[in-house]
Parts: structure tokens; sequence; C-alpha cells
């Protein structure tokens, strides 16, 4: 039986195939480590280049923009870009909103500090991940509302970052909502119905394991988070939530 050939074609190896996937994760490394720009317009940006550059690299370039179309135009696909405009929609909301002054006046009329802080941030941080649906958007949000006033209530400045990444990607894992969930959901097959998994199927078979796993993570953070923090000046603290409202 004759091997069916590749409907795209690249000039030199077929490894050229590859080449918007490595440029894409190349230019989005440069743009977040690198240069520190971490906005969604920067991904964009190296997506479109990377698409780009597989179109010189493709010797059938009519095919290469039908299978570029006909992959948005898949039913699984245009879901989850459905899904993402509305996740934009739902973050810019939360963030106009200020939900995490919200979180930060509640922490101080508490009277929540040092290690009890790192923990606050990780329950935090999950909430507004589970409304975001993207990590990258909750990281977002999330980094620059609680790590000053953190520092400032006494908590250890790494593990503090850790909650806070944790408890992203932990809200994250839990959301409905969530893209990383969805795009999982989507590209797992029956292989006898040829129908993908079903979400609530999923997060039920995987919840117990991620409470589970926040549990162990939150007594790690109670006992470790405030190593190493000191307590800064409760007035400039009690100010931030205000100098947070007036710079947005």
């Amino acid at each position: 039986m004759k091997a069916e050939e590749p409907k795209l074609k690249f000039w030199g190896s077929p490894a050229f195939a590859m080449l918007p996937f490595g440029l894409y994760i190349l230019l989005g490394g440069i743009f977040s480590v690198g240069y520190h720009y971490y906005s969604m317009k920067g991904l964009i940006f190296a997506a479109v280049i990377s698409l780009l550059a597989g179109f010189f690299v493709c010797r059938n370039k009519g095919k290469y923009w039908d299978s570029v179309v006909h992959g948005l135009a898949q039913y699984g696909n245009s879901r989850l870009i459905f899904i993402f405009l509305i996740i934009g929609i739902f973050s810019k909301m939360m963030n106009t909103g200020k939900i995490g002054n919200g979180f930060i006046w509640l922490s101080l009329n508490l009277g929540i500090r040092g290690s009890a802080f790192v923990v606050f941030s990780f329950l935090a941080s999950a909430v507004i991940s589970m409304g975001a649906g993207a990590p990258i958007a909750a990281l977002f949000a999330v980094i620059p509302i609680f790590y000053p006033p953190g520092i400032l209530l006494g908590a250890s400045p790494a593990m503090l970052t850790g909650a806070l990444i944790s408890g992203i990607f932990f809200g994250d894992a839990l959301s409905p909502s969530s893209q990383v969930i969805n795009t999982t959901v989507m590209i797992q097959h029956d292989k006898a119905t040829g129908k993908p998994a079903e979400l609530l199927a999923t997060l039920r078979q995987r919840t117990p394991y991620i409470l589970l796993a926040g549990a162990a993570a939150m007594v790690i953070f109670f006992i470790f988070g405030a190593q190493g923090g000191t307590m800064g000046d409760m007035a400039e603290i009690e100010r931030f939530p205000r100098q947070r409202a007036c710079s947005c």
C-alpha cells in the first residue's frame, strides 16, 4: 500500500514544517524573557510572524493558507476561539473592576500577615485565575497586585512568587472555562466513537487530585511563607490599593 503523500510540501527538508512552531516559541521567549514584555500582543505578533515564515518555506503556497483557514474553520478550533474571546472580555471586566484591590483591602482588614498572606495570595490568585480562563492573563493581573504589598506584609519573596504562580495554575486546573482544559479535551478522542472527551467528566476525575495537591501546597506556604520576609511601613501598605486605583 502506497503511503499517502503530505498535502503540504516544503523546500529542503520536511523538518521545515516545524518552523512556524519553533519560531513562535523562540519569539515568545524573546519577548517575555529577553525584553520582559508580558502581553498577549507579543504572542500575537510572534504567531503572525511564524505563520508568514512557514508560508515562505512552503512550496504549494495556496494549500498552505487553505490548511490555515481550514484549521480555523473546524468546529473544535472555532469553539476554542470563541472561548478565548469570552475569556478576554471577562478578564478585562475583572481588571476594570479592580478585583485584586478588593482582595488586598480584605487582607488588610482581616489582619492577614506573613505566611498567612502567602496562603491568602495563593487562594486569591486561584479565584482570579478561575475567572480569567487563561493562565497568562491571570499572571499579568495577579503579580503586580499581590507581590508589592505581600513583601511589605512580611512574606518571603520566593514563597510569595511561588504561591502566586501555583495559585494561578491551581485555579486554572479547576476552571471549566480554562483554555488549557478545553484544548486538552478537544484533542483527546475516543478510539471507538471518535468523539472528544467530555469536559465535566474530565473535571470530575481530576478535581480530587488537584485539591489534594492544593492543600499540600498551602501547608508548605504557611510553614515557610514568612521565612526571610520583613514587615514594611503599614501606612504605605494601606495606601497601596488607592495608589493602584489611581494608576489604572
